[in-house]
């Protein structure tokens, strides 16, 4: 309703200048010093989300532009992504289906990629403990999961654990932390490499907190243990990369 009231609206792409724009709504797209030469009148960036990494918030404010975000719109949304993926990887539902399309009715259930790995009863670790990463540990507690989690603060909470801890103790590890110059790389190609073999590793945050050149390859890494996984990035690409555990110490 309030949509159908405002006048003026133009959408589409920012490509040229545009004097009279004085509110910019967006949806992760890049506001840097390049946009904000487009719009000189501009007052007010709206972004439809929660993050707003790709904001240059020190240009915003050098220039007088506020900005604003959307928190807590898709905790629910998000959680619920998180449960999916998490059973799609362990029961390996996209290879399953892959096979049926591809007309392997016959294939005997022990041949076929239908041998996943349990979900109840597993660890569950939660790297980032905000809206989000507590709306999957309520989730976590429907699929009988033990969780551990780890956030930016520590915490004399049982379940709280060292990041280097909980990748280590846990079967399955849900990535929930904002885009930070603290959190990008955050989960190195040494710190995958503490993951137990037959480990799933979901990110549904920003893609830069995996520091994806380094750790997300499809070849396998020297000296290192390789089992298939799902991983799922901020635009929502879902890809099979290799997660590891570290056969020798010292990887780089």
């Amino acid at each position: 309703m309030a949509w159908d009231e405002l006048h003026d609206v133009e959408l589409g792409r920012l490509d040229r200048v545009r004097d009279g724009v004085e509110v910019l709504v967006v949806a992760n797209e890049a506001v840097d010093e390049a946009a904000l030469d487009l719009l000189p009148s501009l007052r007010l960036v709206a972004n439809f989300g929660a993050g707003y990494d790709r904001i240059d918030l020190a240009a915003c404010r050098a220039r007088g532009v506020a900005v604003t975000n959307t928190p807590g719109v898709l905790d629910a949304a998000t959680a619920d992504l998180t449960l999916a993926l998490i059973l799609a990887a362990r029961r390996r539902l996209v290879e399953g289906d892959e096979l049926v399309r591809a007309g392997g009715w016959s294939t005997p259930w022990a041949d076929g990629p239908f041998m996943g790995r349990e979900v109840s009863g597993a660890t569950l670790g939660i790297v980032g403990m905000g809206r989000i990463g507590s709306a999957v540990a309520q989730r976590a507690k429907g699929f009988e999961l033990r969780v551990i989690f780890n956030r930016r603060t520590p915490s004399d909470d049982p379940g709280y654990r060292d990041l280097d801890d909980l990748l280590r103790e846990s079967d399955i590890v849900s990535l929930h932390t904002p885009l930070s110059d603290e959190t990008t790389g955050l989960v190195s190609r040494a710190r995958l490499a503490l993951l137990r073999d037959g480990a799933t590793f979901v990110n549904t945050a920003r893609g830069a907190v995996v520091d994806e050149e380094q750790s997300l390859v499809h070849d396998p890494v020297p000296s290192v243990s390789c089992l298939r996984r799902m991983a799922i990035d901020s635009v929502g690409r879902i890809s099979c990369a290799a997660s590891a555990r570290a056969q020798a110490a010292g990887i780089p």
